[in-house]
Formats: C-alpha cells, sequence, structure tokens
C-alpha cells in the first residue's frame, strides 16, 4: 500500500516539475507597435516616420524629409529621439549620438532638396519601448562666416573687353566648410562660370554657391570657379565686398511641430460656359476650402469620365473643346489631404461647326447613246450639302435641272434629244 502511494507521490512531482519545465521554456514576448507611417509638418518641412517592419526588438525604419519651402534645404541634418539604438544606416550618417538622441546627416550626394522634393533615409534600430520620435529638428542653419577662410581673384586670360579668370576660395579653418555661399561686388560681368553656381547677380554684386562636387572645402583645401568676364579695355579686374557663409549643424533650440490643420467636408459648386468664338469651355466653380487639387473631369455619355487635367489653388480652367460635339458634361473633383469633394454635373451644348471653306468641284458629263441620257459626274473636297444641277442649251441661260445630296452623280434626258 505504501509503496502505490510511494508512484503516486512520484508521479504528481514529476508533473509538476514538467509542468515548471514548460512554462520557463516560453519566451516573454515583447509588445510590439503597429507598422506604418506617422508625419510631422513643420513651418517650411516635413518629415514622414515609416516602421515597415518589425521582430523581437527591431524595427526596419525610414525617414522622409521633405522641403516644403520655396527655397533649397542644403548640407540638410534631422536631430532626433530614435526611442533606441541605431544600426545599419543608409542613405545618411550618423552625425553626433549622445545616447538615443542621435543627428542623421546627409551624405554628400543628397545634400540637397530642393523645393517639393525629398529625401529618404533609413535603419534598423534596436528597441524595447517601441515608440515613435517625439519631434525632428532640422539641425542645418546658414551662418555668416567672419574667419577662417581665403579668396583671391586670378586673371588668367585678358583680351581687352574679355578676360578670363578664377575666384579661389580656401578654407583656413579646422573644420569642413559646407553648402558655402560666396557673395561680393565687382568692375566686371560674369558671362559665364564653372565650378560653382550664380545664386544672385544684379549690378556686378553676385552670390556663388557650391555645387555638389565642389562641397564640402575640407580643412586646408579650396576649390576653384572659372569664369568669362566683360569689361571696359582699360579696367583691371577686381573683387570687393567679400562675405562668406556656410551651413552648420546646430542641434539646439528644436521647432516643434505644427498643429495638424482640421479640414472639414469639402463643398464645391462648379459652372460651365461654353463659347463659340474660341471653341473653349470656361469652368469655375467655389468651395469652403480653398486650397489643395482640382481634377477637371469630362464625359460625352455622362456614364464614363476622363480627367482632362489637375489644377492646383485655382478657381478657373478653360477645356479645348475641339472635336467634340452635341452635349458634354463637367464636374471637379477636390482633393485636400484626406478629404475628397466632388461638384455637381455641369453640362454645355457644343454645335456642330460650319464649314467655311468654299468647296472645290472636278465636273464631268458624257452623253449615253443606248440610253438617251446624260449622265454628269463629280467630285467635290466637301462631301456634305447639295448639289444642283444647272443646264444650259446653245449657249443660252442656265436652268436648274435638279438639286440633289448624298451622292457625286446625276443622269437626265436633255430637252432636245
Amino acid at each position: 500500500m505504501k509503496f502505490k502511494t510511494a508512484i503516486k507521490l512520484k508521479r504528481t512531482v514529476s508533473f509538476a516539475a514538467a509542468m515548471a519545465m514548460a512554462v520557463s521554456a516560453v519566451p516573454v514576448m515583447p509588445a510590439y507597435a503597429e507598422t506604418g507611417t506617422k508625419s510631422y509638418i513643420y513651418d517650411k518641412y516635413k518629415v514622414d516616420y515609416t516602421v515597415s517592419s518589425e521582430w523581437f526588438g527591431k524595427q526596419n525604419v525610414s525617414v522622409t524629409l521633405t522641403n516644403t519651402s520655396d527655397e533649397p534645404i542644403l548640407n540638410w541634418a534631422l536631430g532626433y529621439d530614435a526611442e533606441g539604438e541605431i544600426d545599419g544606416i543608409w542613405n545618411g550618417y550618423i552625425s553626433s549620438q549622445n545616447g538615443e538622441d542621435y543627428i542623421i546627416k546627409n551624405v554628400g550626394y543628397n545634400y540637397e532638396i530642393a523645393p517639393n522634393q525629398s529625401v529618404t533615409y533609413g535603419y534598423i534600430l534596436s528597441t524595447t519601448d517601441y515608440n515613435e520620435p517625439e519631434f525632428f529638428n532640422l539641425c542645418s542653419k546658414r551662418l555668416d562666416k567672419t574667419t577662417g577662410y581665403d579668396v583671391k581673384l586670378n586673371v588668367t586670360g585678358d583680351w581687352g573687353e574679355g578676360f578670363q579668370g578664377e575666384i579661389v576660395l580656401t578654407n583656413t579653418s579646422d573644420t569642413p566648410l559646407e553648402a558655402w555661399e560666396l557673395s561680393f561686388d565687382t568692375n566686371f560681368n560674369i558671362n559665364n562660370l564653372w565650378g560653382g553656381k550664380i545664386l544672385k547677380s544684379e549690378n556686378n554684386s553676385y552670390t556663388l554657391a557650391s555645387e555638389m562636387w565642389t562641397n564640402p572645402i575640407a580643412p586646408g583645401s579650396s576649390v576653384t570657379i572659372g569664369f568669362i568676364g566683360s569689361k571696359d579695355s582699360e579696367v583691371k579686374p577686381a573683387v570687393s565686398g567679400i562675405a562668406v557663409s556656410e551651413v552648420v549643424i546646430d542641434g539646439t533650440n528644436p521647432e516643434t511641430p505644427a498643429e495638424e490643420e482640421e479640414i472639414p467636408d469639402l463643398s464645391i459648386s462648379a459652372d460651365a460656359v461654353y463659347f463659340e468664338d474660341t471653341d473653349n469651355v470656361v469652368l469655375s466653380w467655389n468651395t469652403n476650402v480653398e486650397k489643395g487639387s482640382f481634377e477637371i473631369l469630362y464625359s460625352t455619355d455622362n456614364v464614363e469620365y476622363i480627367s482632362a487635367d489637375t489644377v492646383k489653388n485655382a478657381h478657373s480652367y478653360t477645356f479645348s473643346a475641339h472635336d467634340l460635339t452635341g452635349t458634354v458634361y463637367f464636374k471637379v473633383k477636390q482633393t485636400v489631404k484626406d478629404r475628397i469633394g466632388e461638384s455637381a454635373v455641369v453640362s454645355v451644348d457644343i454645335p456642330v461647326p460650319v464649314v467655311k471653306v468654299t468647296p472645290e468641284i472636278t465636273l464631268s458629263a458624257e452623253y449615253n447613246a443606248e440610253t438617251g441620257y446624260i449622265d454628269v459626274l463629280w467630285n467635290s473636297t466637301v462631301a456634305d450639302g447639295s448639289f444642283d444641277i444647272l443646264t444650259s442649251y446653245n449657249d443660252g441661260e442656265y436652268e436648274s435641272a435638279a438639286v440633289v445630296s448624298e451622292t457625286s452623280s446625276y443622269s437626265f434626258a436633255p430637252e432636245n434629244a
């Protein structure tokens, strides 16, 4: 009896041990953040932060910086709390790091973002929190440079009223000169330039900027900007009023993201008027939100609509009605962010155009002895319309024998047959 009791107790202990082992073998699964994109809107730029995939404490992250201003962004760099450790970065590099606070900078070939353009970089993020960055800071700041550079003008060829020259900008500081701009006054005109680009030119005052291949200027190095100039024959070329600026990386004073504007439901109405003298339809519309894109849609059957064009921040559009006749239907589709509104259908009646050209007709006539009829044949450059058959006997006045349409022949019996 005691033996049986011992067996039962052993089985109970073994089962409990097995359960303990099973529980300890199950890994602790981390919490997951949702994949997707979050947008950060600022005064002159926008950042889209995208998590495309994640696995066991890792996230695949891409960051898109879009220039929403009218001026290029040069030597861009973004500062933010990455909420983890960045590794395997592409299309950018880590300029500085303090814990999880990073400044990610351009890699040279993508240092300039033109207006309405963007750049994207990405990396693998090791994280336990799965939080998104609270904000982004565009750390690129243009500052005037008072020391640490030297500028020289060399004349390499002179032919009186024209010459070839070069401006040599040397970085005498111990840090790279990035996204440089060089301003100066001259006593000559620059007609052609290479090794840089002209940003401003007025009354012999110039502002030049770096090209991708002349940026940055390393410490102790120089760039040479060549040009062809024109001047008075007795003038010796000279430059004055020299100023240099650069774009530096400054992670202080981050900008607070602009609050996302709430867009109401769109309400849009449209009107259309046909102008026969120009064969154009002028569309106009009113909307409760004065921005966004407006797609012009037209149809000849009010069933299947075709996109004619898309315009932005406009209130009217001129539609060319060439090759269209009858009733033509229109509607305007407005898009503002994720809001879409569509006007009611409006229509115009476009008449069939009147042919204003003078037709040219070639004519032949032959008497058919078998039938006793005269067969008249003709060709006209205008197929439509009616044809009046005129006959004359013995050089008398012409009289109408018949008026026909939709044919190019006529047969009749002569009066004196």
